[in-house]
């Protein structure tokens, strides 16, 4: 049986700390995953604890490769992306994937919309935990792991200068930077300073709490209403009601119907110009907006996808 560990965290900040005891990380647009292979067996967790391995059996197969190449138990850290041709882009590529569960459909989508695994902490060898080693010398075990991976599983890039990865960055048109303090120990679950996410676009994962009635003849709803955790409370940030496609409402709609509930789930239930039905806070979306208003509302939000492997729990405000 194999044991989840559980993820540890990045803390939202707006600079890139400098100096010798940061390593900096590209922040992928993927899946948070943590891969665990042995001698007869694969699990590919995602931050909220499902197993994967199933939903993405290249990135399966490709852990089973390097298991046979190392002879040790591994448990690792990082992300399933889109192993586009043009590099690491595209999570609305993946989230098709997540919820399937027919194999040919599986098997399909593995071919048309490949996926790789790009590792960035090592957490456990010949099933030895060594979450306690400082960070540089997990990533100097994970270097010596990765030199040569077999096909579909990549070493995330990383540098230890922080300016230059953020001109990159910007130049490259990433979604972030995560720096990390190179004596930190892995803290499973834990979000603090010694792990920190610098990103780019304004972008971010939102609970939804309710949703709005159309008021055109062909929408299922109006918009979602949506918001973030803060010290146990769901506090509003706003309705995103663009850049659902017609299969998207559809879904939408029938996972908002069965989860309906007298209650408003915000600590303050919001004034809102349209009736509103509430649901229990369970969905995750991924949005990007323009900005936060002074009043703590985000403005010109669009949907982009369902976060099937995020708990809705650790949605925090981020920018």
């Amino acid at each position: 049986m194999i044991t989840r560990i559980g993820p540890m965290l990045a803390q939202p900040t707006d600079t890139v700390p400098e100096g010798p005891e940061w390593l900096h990380e590209q922040k992928y647009d993927g899946v948070r995953i943590e891969g665990h292979v042995g001698s007869a067996s694969v699990a590919l967790f995602t931050a909220n604890g499902h197993n994967k391995a199933r939903q993405f059996p290249e990135v399966a197969d490709a852990f089973r490769a390097l298991h046979g190449l190392v002879g040790h138990d591994l448990v690792l850290d990082g992300e399933i992306v889109a192993a586009a041709s043009d590099g690491f882009t595209g999570f609305q590529l993946l989230q098709r994937r997540l919820p399937l569960e027919d194999p040919f459909r599986i098997r399909l989508l593995s071919r048309s919309i490949p996926a790789a695994f790009v590792g960035f902490d090592v957490l456990a060898v010949a099933a030895r935990s060594i979450r306690d080693r400082p960070l540089r010398e997990r990533r100097q075990v994970l270097n010596t792991l990765l030199s040569e991976p077999p096909p579909g599983l990549r070493l995330a890039l990383q540098d230890t200068a922080g300016v230059k990865m953020v001109a990159r960055a910007r130049a490259e048109d990433w979604e972030g930077i995560v720096s990390k303090r190179a004596d930190s120990p892995y803290l499973p679950g834990q979000r603090g300073p010694a792990w920190r996410k610098l990103k780019l676009a304004l972008r971010q994962e939102f609970v939804v709490g309710g949703f709005t009635t159309s008021t055109g003849e062909r929408r299922a709803f109006g918009a979602v209403v949506v918001g973030y955790h803060d010290r146990g409370r769901l506090v509003y940030a706003g309705r995103v009601g663009t850049g659902f496609s017609e299969d998207e409402l559809a879904r939408m709609a029938a996972r908002l119907r069965a989860i309906q509930r007298s209650a408003c789930p915000f600590a303050e239930e919001p004034k809102l110009d349209e009736p509103a039905t509430w649901v229990d806070p369970r969905i995750v979306i991924d949005v990007r907006f323009n900005h936060w208003t002074e009043t703590g509302r985000i403005r010109w939000p669009r949907f982009l996808a369902v976060r099937e492997d995020k708990r809705p729990e650790d949605v925090v405000r981020e920018t």
